[in-house]
């Protein structure tokens, strides 16, 4: 059964992600609460000023951002948004990061009070060929106690 607060936090999320890319720092300054925190997966924090200063200089910049996997709990007059982002930055560097922003309804509306990113990692290559043919080959446990 839809939920129209999902729903709505859905779309809010969608058009955060719009704003950042074409730098819509009025939709941004509207959506962020006053006691915004965005806490990177560098580790570096901003507030809100600080944030929507490094979009407004190009500090931060990004030539596409897409929302993926994205789920909306919503707790009364709170809400969590998880999720992952495919971003492009504006040099062509690609990279995908998982989030989690908190938002507080306020006077009636939704605010982004805070923002959380962690930068996913690569998955390691595998193996070469002969180390798994290696581990395929060796005894098992029960093997081992077998020939003790």
């Amino acid at each position: 059964m839809p939920d129209p607060i999902v729903d709505e936090l859905r779309a809010l999320e969608l058009k955060v992600e719009d704003a950042v890319v074409r730098k819509d720092l009025a939709l941004l300054e509207a959506v962020c609460a006053e006691d915004f925190r965005f806490v990177h997966g560098t580790g570096r924090v901003d507030s809100k000023t600080s944030w929507l200063d490094s979009l407004r200089s190009g500090r931060a910049s990004s030539a596409s951002r897409t929302l993926g996997e994205l789920e909306v709990e919503p707790h009364g007059d709170a809400a969590l948004t998880t999720g992952r982002i495919s971003v492009v930055s504006s040099d062509g560097r690609a990279y995908s990061i998982r989030y989690a922003r908190a938002y507080a309804r306020r006077e009636g509306s939704w605010r982004l009070v805070s923002h959380h990113t962690t930068r996913q990692m690569p998955a390691p290559p595998p193996p070469p060929v002969e180390f798994r043919l290696a581990e395929a080959l060796a005894p098992t446990p029960v093997e081992r106690l077998a020939t003790g």
